[in-house]
Formats: structure tokens, sequence, C-alpha cells
């Protein structure tokens, strides 16, 4: 066997009982029978600074910024608050970018915060106790992003597909939510052939649907300045009436707002995949990100021009009462179209971010190893891609939007919390080893603080919500200790299921299991 094969030998095999072993050892012989070169597949490097830019903007405007003004605006209370929670989400959004910045120039693994706390939290591989915190650590990232996170960010996203896109069909009515569902569905399903043919083409219609969200936006910010020419513009003469100032339901404001820039790390997930990564991170990054939120205000101007703080707290879907305000039936329908173009290609930079996470993960056997094949023809990870597109389609089945954004945040900023400090430790850990860009020091500070206070206020106004993220969360600890934390008490009847899942699924799917080495770097 190659060296390759002697590395994933030591990886799989150690700390596993004697019956697993020999499950595995036989997992590896397969794989050189099946293909001759086992653990060589890896993903292709496909992706130049456009694509990164068309990955990370794309993901950003999408759903978000066409949903979430009237959960920003319904607990900020006023046009200036809400602008000014605007504001302050486009400043976290920055903060963390240039945090995930350094994070992905210095470790280079896939994953994104996966890779960040698993690095972060073993900080002495010699103390056994660190390196088990450090993997329980990544596991929950894993584990809450593959069944919550992911799943819950493609459902809202596009189910703001679906609802768009039925539109032009129900103009004179509000259209049937099981019409929606099934339309969401099949642009999961799109998603998936995307996805699954090839990374290059993906990254494509990344940016040409990019390239429709700012005809969107331009189009949007023209009606509205027209608006204003016209003389509609008492709505900014009484802009700051009836703020709120409520910490609490403030962060539930950020939170809408939050879910808006959410996507500002998504070329973090395939930093394998990159061309020169630390330069492709760095400039996708500062173009990318300031550049939506000069949008996400221009945008959100021109709806407090047409709207009344009323009429945004009643839409579901604030672009149709606005296109329908300003242009009638027409301007309902090109702004539809227009806005499920946009969110279906933030759609593909989540499904891009969620299959990599279960890739990375399966790769490390903190998932089942099925998950961590690359077809040998398209070099996409093809099993990744079907698991996340099934529990996106679950995810559709409740279908309440503010629910699963409170939650989705409550999650997400958990972990974005873990991987700042992550970043703080790696500072003093790591302090020796060469970083290509490193980030001012006071600014993964505030965020870490910034990320405490987004996790704990909005308990006092969505408690369950939140107490719904982090008992996924929670529920994490137990299956860590049963199923991937060694010991001989581990099932042994879920070691050979996962080597058989993994060889059949491979054979089936004509994949071969892949391995990661710094080598690729």
């Amino acid at each position: 066997m190659s060296s390759d094969t002697d590395n994933i030998s030591l990886r799989t095999l150690e700390g596993t009982s004697e019956s697993e072993t020999d499950e595995k050892k036989s997992l590896l012989k397969g794989k050189e029978a099946n293909n001759g070169k086992p653990g060589k597949e890896k993903l292709g490097k496909e992706l130049s600074l456009v694509h990164g830019v068309g990955y990370i903007a794309g993901s950003i405007i999408g759903s978000g910024i066409f949903i979430s003004p009237n959960g920003v605006i319904e607990q900020a209370g006023s046009y200036g608050m809400a602008l000014i929670m605007w504001g302050l989400g486009g400043l976290l959004a920055i903060g963390g970018a240039l945090c995930f910045c350094e994070l992905g120039s210095f470790v280079k693994k896939s994953g994104g915060e996966y890779a960040y706390i698993q690095k972060g939290f073993s900080f002495n591989d010699r103390n056994r106790y660190v390196t088990v915190l450090g993997s329980l650590m990544s596991f929950l990232y894993t584990w809450t992003s593959t069944f919550c996170i992911r799943p819950m960010s493609i459902a809202i996203i596009i189910l703001t597909f679906g609802t768009y896109l039925v539109k032009p069909f129900y103009l004179d009515c509000d259209v049937p939510i099981e019409i929606v569902k099934m339309v969401s569905a099949a642009g999961i399903g799109l998603l998936v052939l995307l996805n699954c043919y090839s990374v290059k083409l993906a990254a494509r219609v990344m940016v040409i649907l990019l390239m429709l969200k700012f005809l969107a936006a331009i189009f949007i910010v023209v009606l509205g300045i027209r608006e204003v020419a016209t003389g509609c513009n008492q709505h900014f003469q009484t802009f700051f009436d009836g703020s709120n100032y409520s910490p609490s339901k403030l962060s539930l404001a950020l939170y809408a707002s939050l879910w808006a820039y959410d996507g500002w790390n998504t070329l973090n997930y395939g930093t394998e995949e990159a061309q020169n990564v630390s330069k492709t991170l760095q400039r996708s990054i500062y173009i990318a990100v300031p550049l939506v939120v000069v949008v996400y205000f221009l945008i959100n101007l021109s709806f407090f021009a047409v709207l009344s703080v009323n009429e945004i707290t009643e839409a579901t879907a604030v672009a149709l009462p606005f296109g329908s305000k300003t242009l009638g039936n027409a301007g309902v329908i090109i702004i539809s179209l227009s806005v499920a173009a946009s969110t279906l290609g933030s759609g593909n930079g989540a499904a891009f971010a969620g299959t990599r996470v279960i890739f990375v993960a399966a790769r490390d056997e903190k998932l089942p190893l099925m998950f961590s094949g690359v077809h040998r023809h398209f070099k996409t990870p093809i099993q990744s891609v079907f698991l996340y597109a099934i529990l996106g389609i679950i995810m559709l089945i409740p279908g309440d939007l503010g629910r699963l954004i409170n939650s989705f945040n409550a999650a997400s900023w958990t972990f974005y919390g873990l991987c700042f400090a992550s970043l703080l430790i790696m500072r003093i850990t790591c302090r020796h080893e060469a970083r290509p860009y490193k980030v001012f020091l006071p600014i993964p500070i505030l965020m870490l603080i910034a990320a405490v206070f987004l996790v704990i206020l909005p308990l006092i106004e969505a408690p369950v919500d939140s107490i719904a993220a982090f008992g996924i969360i929670l529920l994490g600890i137990p299956m860590y200790f049963i199923f991937i934390f060694p010991h001989k008490y581990k099932p042994a009847a879920f070691s050979k299921f996962n080597v058989w899942l993994a060889m059949n699924s491979s054979k089936l799917l004509d994949t071969t299991l892949s391995t990661y080495s710094e080598e690729n770097f």
C-alpha cells in the first residue's frame, strides 16, 4: 500500500477495538482493490478570485434582504433604528469576515468552523483531555451544522425562492404554502444536480446569478430614487418615531439583519479548492463583504421611501408590496423573478458550505465514512450533497421562517464565538507559526464579546427558539461519547455498519474515500 494509505490506516485504526480494526482493514483493502490508488482522490482546485467573490457576495445577497426587513423593523420600531441595526449587522459581518480571513489563511483545511474549533481547542496534543476537548467541540459543530444550522439555512433560502417564483401566478391572492414547498423541493433538487456535476460550473453559475442580483438591486434602488424624486419622502421626516430601545428586542432585530448578512464565511468552507488560498480568500472578502453592506443600505432606503412601517412589518416578502406600489403587477412579476434568481444563487452558496462541512467531518471520522467520498470523474463530494439535500427538504416541512431564523442564528453565533475564541487561543499556542494574514487583535476580542451577547439576549424574547437550538447542540455530547470517542464499549454493530455503508456506497456512486494532507498547499 502507498504512503497515503498507510496514513489512512494509522488515522483510521487508532483507538479502536480489535473487531473494529478488522472491519476498517477490510475497508482499506476494498478501496485498494476497487481503485488501485486508495485515499488519493481529492477535491479539485477550481476556485479563482472571481469565483471567491461570486460565492461570498452571492451567498450573502439572497433571501435575507428580501424577507429580513420586516423582522428588523418589527423589533426596532422605526426606520432609523432599523437602519442602525442593519449598519451594526454589517460591521459584525465585516469583523467576522476579517477574523475568518486569518483563520482560513492559517488553517487551510476546508470545513470552516469545524477546522478552526478543532485546531484551536486541541492546543496541546500531548494532553489527552485537551485533545478530547478539541475533538468534542469540533464534533458538536459538525453535529449541529449537519442537523440544524445548514439544513435550516437552505430551507429558509429555498422557501423564499419558492415564494417569489410562484407569486406571478397568484397576483391577486396569497400563494398556497403547499405549492411553495413543492417548488422549493424542486429547487433543492436542481442544486443537487449542479453541485454533484461540477464545482467550477457551480461557481460560474454563482457569478452569473450574482450579476443578476446586482441588476435586481439596481432596479430596486432606481425605483426608490424615483419615488423620492417625485415627492415621496414623508417617511424620512419621521425616521426615528416609535423606536424601540429594549436590548432583548434590538438583539432580535440584529438577528434578522445578521441572517441577511450570513454567508460572509462561505469561501472558508472550501479553502482546499481555492487557487492560492491565502490571497484568494483575503481579496474575495475585501471586495465582497463591504460591497454587500453598501448594497443593503441602498435597498433598505428604497424600501423605506415607498413602504410604511406597518406595510413592511405585515409583509412576508417585502419586495412584493414594494414592486406592487411602484409598478403594479408588472413590478411584482419583475421583482419576483429577480428575487427568485437571487435566492437560488444564495442557496447554491449554502449548499457549497454545508456539503463541505459534512465531507471534512466524515473524512476525520466525525460522521459516517461514506460521506467522505469524492466522485472519481466529477471530483465532487456527492454523498455529502445528497445528505445535505435530504435534511434541507425535511426542514421545509414546518415552513415557519421567523422561528427558523431565530434558531439558526442562536446556533450559528454560538460557534462563531468559539471560532473567535480559537483565533485568540492560537495567537498564543501557535505564536511562532507564520501567518499570511493577521487581523488587528481588538477585532476578534470585540467579536467574541458580541457573540456572547447575541447568544444570551435573545433568550429573553424568543426562549423557545434559542432553547431548541441549544438542545440540539447538547444532544451531540452523548452522541460523541457513544459513537466517536474511542473506547472498548463502542457498539460493534455501528462500526460494522459504518464500514459496510462506506464500501457499498462507494461502489454504487463511483466514489473514493478521501484524505487530507497539508502537502496540498
